[in-house]
């Protein structure tokens, strides 16, 4: 399971295929699928989509990084399917959840500027 882990980490921005990566750990894609489930206790596409919204939620807090460069960057092809995702992940779209980040940053200004 270390090496499924490893790729998808390295390759986020890429297209991540089960059976592959099923091969590449020398296991059909459903006891894949069985395995990965019981040691981490989700299934890999949803592993893959957290580990894709985290990084797009690390990304998104760098005003200068474009909405739709972070949707690549974390491997989708279609930015509505990355705002669908990204709503369902954080209950708010990238630009509402980026426009928040501001928001929150602003009204902590005045308090870390008294310590």
């Amino acid at each position: 399971m270390n090496t499924a882990i490893t790729y998808v980490e390295r390759n986020l921005h890429n297209k991540i295929s089960q059976a592959d990566i099923a091969e590449s750990c020398d296991m059909s894609s459903s006891q894949f699928s069985r395995v990965f489930k019981q040691v981490h206790g989700t299934t890999f596409q949803e592993y893959v989509l957290r580990r894709r919204m985290s990084q797009a939620i690390r990304l998104l807090q760098n005003p200068s990084a474009s909405i739709t460069d972070v949707c690549y960057t974390v491997g989708f092809n279609d930015q509505s399917h990355f705002t669908r995702i990204f709503r369902r992940y954080t209950g708010a779209s990238p630009s509402t959840y980026r426009k928040n980040l501001k928001t929150a940053h602003a009204s902590l200004l005045p308090l870390a500027s008294s310590l």
